[in-house]
């Protein structure tokens, strides 16, 4: 896409409208150099690309070190979803944080009688994947004192175990 240049420094979209009262062909940028086209005030800016762990939010193209430039606002990219992770993966994931299979069973112990507790025990002792989201994963990490930054790295770590 071609840029005006109108006043200096200020660039805008072309959409073909006449330069100093002359019509020229909407397909100017394949048949002209870019020389050619700098001479009416049109450019093809530059684009850098967006860096990896940022997305741009939006763009203005500038003249950068006398080069037409887009310039992207960016902005740090969200994480990816976390995975589902297997069981092998999430009972490492819990030793690397501290928290054997043995303390486990005994938070799920100390909670109210009930078929909380029961079911709390039954999921942890027969499931075979877990998912971050998980309550009792919430409840087990917060009795442990651990943060959810702290279980969110060692979760990531776990979603890259294989064997």
């Amino acid at each position: 896409m071609l840029y005006r240049e109108q006043p200096p420094n200020t660039f805008t979209p072309w959409a073909g409208e006449p330069i100093n009262a002359i019509r020229y062909p909407a397909n100017i940028e394949q048949l002209w150099t870019a020389e050619d086209l700098a001479e009416l005030g049109l450019y093809t800016p530059v684009d850098p690309g967006v860096p990896d762990g940022k997305v741009s939010t939006g763009q203005s193209v500038e003249r950068i070190s006398g080069v037409v430039t887009i310039v992207h606002a960016l902005e740090d990219a969200p994480a990816p979803p976390f995975r589902d992770i297997p069981r092998p993966s999430f009972l490492f994931m819990m030793n690397k944080i501290g928290i054997t299979e043995a303390q486990v069973e005994g938070l799920i112990g100390q909670m109210p009688p009930g078929d909380a507790r029961d079911l709390a025990l039954i999921v942890f002792k027969n499931q075979q994947t877990f998912k971050r989201d998980n309550s009792l994963l919430a409840t087990l990490t917060a009795a442990a004192g651990l943060t959810s930054e702290q279980v969110d790295t060692a979760w990531r770590a776990a979603e890259q175990l294989t064997w």
